[in-house]
């Protein structure tokens, strides 16, 4: 529980510095730090309870309604477990449920990890320049059964036969 303002200490913190010092329960540095307190007492509480109602706002997160929400990029990594080399990386732009854009699948077999980090910086570049800085990104696995490249080259297969 906090301590109780003394009311002496108030009343002489209004008074100016003069005759607060020539009263006999002068204390120094005490009674400095206590007038400061008292004096821009009113102004803290203000800043705290401003401070108290910005975080209040600041945990909500809620989408506004009409508002247009940025798009996601979603990187899409090809491999069979999660811990397993990677076969092949996809990109693609989700608007509001829709994929608006995709950049093309490429296979990463003998690709150093070096060269992929740098397509994905080079592709991650490109498509914010191009939906903005505050698009969203997220990462997805599938297996690699579902590679889009693999499926093409068996589509070819079966229609050559």
């Amino acid at each position: 529980m906090p301590r109780r303002r003394n009311p002496e200490c108030q009343h002489c913190a209004a008074q100016p510095i003069e005759e607060a010092q020539a009263k006999p329960c002068w204390n120094g540095q005490a009674c400095h730090s206590r007038r400061s307190y008292y004096l821009k007492r009113p102004e803290n509480k203000a800043k705290k309870r401003s401070r108290n109602r910005m975080q209040r706002v600041k945990s909500l997160d809620m989408p506004i309604f009409g508002q247009h929400l940025p798009p996601e990029i979603v990187m899409t990594f090809y491999r069979d477990r999660a811990d397993g080399p990677i076969h092949a990386v996809e990109f693609s732009v989700v608007d509001e449920g829709e994929t608006t854009n995709q950049v093309e699948a490429i296979h990463l077999k003998g690709v150093p990890q070096a060269k992929l980090r740098q397509h994905i910086q080079d592709v991650l570049g490109v498509l914010k320049a191009e939906f903005g800085q505050n698009v969203s990104i997220t990462q997805e696995r599938q297996p690699v059964a579902l590679c889009p490249l693999c499926l093409k080259g068996e589509d070819r297969e079966h229609s050559s036969e």
